[in-house]
């Protein structure tokens, strides 16, 4: 699809890209370049853009489409794309925004489906919606709904990094029997 040196997004140079996808910035919305119609982007809780190429199928991220077709931006591995109002089918270009995602920074990572609270190491995560009590930028500690049990569970981690509890959010026959815990 592409020549050695060219920047490609998922094998697509900007202009061969372009032929296929038209990107309104201020409207947030793509067409279709040969129907002019508005493309489907949203599938059930999917975002993607799907484009057939032969018999194959390639599924596109519509937030990296739009950087990609205004700007020539591949949105790199270590890198996602945040909405600035919070709203995952809002494509607009002014409501885009690249971050680095801070893999060496054990606090204030923030996923990008949570919204942190007032805790650097507690997010509410979407759309569960249970506080996640987190050990590092990736990892987990406790999970449950009620944000002054979250706190406490922090708190006590804090003190004592050995310590672990097992979450409420589990199914039961994953939960250990007592005594084993």
């Amino acid at each position: 699809m592409s020549k050695e040196g060219t920047v490609t997004y998922q094998g697509f140079t900007k202009e061969e890209l372009s032929k296929r996808i038209i990107y309104d910035p201020v409207k947030g919305i793509f067409l279709n370049a040969k129907t002019n119609e508005v493309m489907n982007v949203v599938k059930g809780s999917k975002h993607s853009i799907l484009l057939r190429v032969g018999f194959s199928v390639v599924t596109l991220s519509p937030a990296k489409v739009a950087f990609f077709l205004k700007d020539g931006l591949v949105v790199k591995s270590n890198q996602v794309v945040k909405f600035k109002d919070k709203n995952r089918t809002n494509y607009a270009y002014d409501n885009l925004l690249i971050i680095n995602k801070d893999y060496g920074c054990k606090e204030g990572y923030v996923h990008p489906y949570t919204t942190p609270t007032q805790h650097k190491r507690i997010n509410l995560l979407h759309p569960s919606m249970v506080y996640v009590v987190m050990r590092g930028p990736e990892q987990a500690v406790y999970r449950t709904p009620d944000y002054d049990k979250a706190v406490a569970i922090l708190t006590e981690w804090m003190e004592d990094n050995s310590i672990h509890r097992w979450d409420e959010t589990l199914p039961d026959y994953y939960m250990p029997q007592e005594g084993i815990r």
